[in-house]
């Protein structure tokens, strides 16, 4: 089952925020991404500071710093800042 919540930027870094929990974001993290009514699949990747998402491996678009997105992610791929470092 996916988790919904927001992914926002926190400096150079994204951050996705469920509930009161925040969780990194990483390179290759498969995520759902709301536009308008529909959730669509894509990866993240980063090429130095810039953060994007991938659709379908061939259109990519940048994250965008103030923006909010509304996201689903499975729980699998959550992991918190704390359990990386």
């Amino acid at each position: 089952m996916m988790k919904e919540g927001i992914m926002i930027s926190n400096h150079n870094a994204w951050q996705i925020w469920i509930g009161q929990e925040a969780f990194i974001v990483y390179e290759g993290m498969p995520v759902e991404i709301k536009f308008q009514s529909d959730y669509l699949n894509f990866i993240i990747g980063k090429d130095y500071d810039d953060w994007f998402v991938m659709y379908k491996g061939s259109v990519a678009f940048n994250l965008r710093h103030p923006d909010v997105y509304k996201i689903r992610v499975a729980p699998i791929e959550l992991m918190r800042e704390e359990d990386v470092f």
